[in-house]
């Protein structure tokens, strides 16, 4: 029996494996946010159908390496990508978090959060707000991210804004990522970040001995966000020189003072807190990617990147259909190979039974085209008899 396919697969558009297309695609996205193990039961449940964890994994992370191939597509210089409407105010915070590999290695996963900025009251009181939130993840070096985090800058409008802020924590290669995508957006030092560098100097300062008032930590950063940081570095200063192991946590803040500017920053109407990108590692990585016990091998992560960003940024059903399309152009093309195969090899069988005969060798004499030449013309050349040398010929007999 010669192996093929059936023609109500086809027209029910059964995919490679034995799940129909709603069951599969069911399977995907339970995978996508719970365990594998957790999602063949879920599916179980829900369709009655069922499945192995080692399928759920296998067919989750196909799906999710041609996600990847088209989100990287479209990051390319020429691809085709989707822009939607740019707000008139826009924010773009980065930050990196740890993933745990094979191993007992860890990986880092760089994360930006993309939203528009907006003023809103909230209980009587005006509020500066960051909504429509996207994100895009990768576990992948600076230049890399950058690249590949082009298409959903683009797709945002983060070039088109009229005003954007990047609030970040003031790593370099952050800088660098700023700089590449939007050189005139307005650069703020995280605030919580700040904060967290002075409670580093008074948990240090209060190692050694010194006295610190109770709030003197709460009075710093009081200060540093209503009045700037002027004063705030001049007493951190002079703190300095009487502990001197706080010198590095101060130099950090020196460098980043034009950052930390916030009583400026919230006049204006930006956020000073990189809430936004801190949420989005929670929901992008680690809600999937750090449960108990995990370990991903470097190959599996970014397609599983690629399946949490089509769900938190609410594009599942565009990215599925997108690959549903082209699933069944690859299906398609490996059928006409089948058929095509089977045509030859049906062919060569046709010919071993049947040998075709050799043709006899013809014995008739060529023919000649009419040119109007004499068979002495042909034998000796065409020059022989031309009718110049005719006519020499009869003025030397007259």
């Amino acid at each position: 029996m010669e192996a093929g396919f059936s023609p109500l697969d086809q027209e029910l558009q059964v995919p490679d494996g034995h799940l129909l297309p709603h069951a599969h695609e069911t399977l995907v996205n339970l995978s996508s946010e719970l365990p594998f193990g957790r999602a063949v039961k879920q599916l179980e449940r829900t369709l009655g159908v069922v499945v192995h964890a080692s399928t759920a994994r296998r067919q989750t992370l196909a799906v999710g390496q041609r996600m990847l191939e088209e989100q990287n597509q479209q990051a390319q210089p020429l691809g085709a990508c989707p822009e939607e409407q740019a707000s008139e105010r826009m924010a773009m915070s980065s930050d990196g978090s740890m993933v745990p590999l094979v191993g007992g290695v860890w990986a880092e996963v760089k994360v930006v959060a993309i939203g528009e900025v907006e003023r809103r009251k909230r209980k009587g009181e005006e509020a500066i707000v960051t909504t429509n939130l996207t994100y895009f993840a990768r576990m992948a070096t600076a230049a890399t991210f950058a690249d590949q985090a082009s298409a959903e800058l683009r797709r945002r409008g983060i070039e088109r804004a009229k005003e954007v802020c990047a609030i970040q924590d003031g790593a370099e290669w952050i800088q660098g990522f700023v700089q590449g995508h939007r050189h005139d957006a307005l650069r703020i030092l995280d605030f919580a970040h700040a904060a967290s560098y002075i409670c580093e100097m008074a948990d240090k300062v209060r190692e050694r001995g010194g006295h610190l008032p109770a709030k003197w930590v709460d009075g710093i950063l009081h200060r540093l966000k209503h009045e700037g940081p002027r004063r705030v570095l001049l007493h951190l200063t002079r703190l300095v020189r009487r502990y001197p192991q706080i010198q590095e946590q101060l130099n950090y803040l020196q460098k980043r003072r034009e950052l930390m500017d916030y009583p400026t920053y919230q006049q204006q109407g930006w956020p000073i807190g990189s809430g936004s990108v801190e949420s989005g590692h929670k929901l992008v990585m680690q809600a999937r990617l750090k449960g108990p016990g995990m370990h991903w091998r470097p190959e599996h992560v970014n397609p599983m990147l690629a399946l949490r960003l089509a769900l938190l940024n609410d594009r599942w059903s565009e990215f599925w259909q997108e690959q549903q399309r082209l699933r069944q152009q690859q299906q398609q093309l490996k059928r006409q190979a089948r058929q095509q195969q089977r045509w030859l090899e049906q062919q060569a069988k046709r010919q071993e039974a049947h040998p075709l005969p050799l043709p006899a060798p013809s014995t008739a004499k060529p023919t000649r085209q009419k040119t109007g030449r004499t068979e002495a013309q042909y034998r000796w050349g065409r020059h022989t008899f031309s009718t110049r040398m005719l006519k020499q010929a009869d003025g030397a007999k007259k």
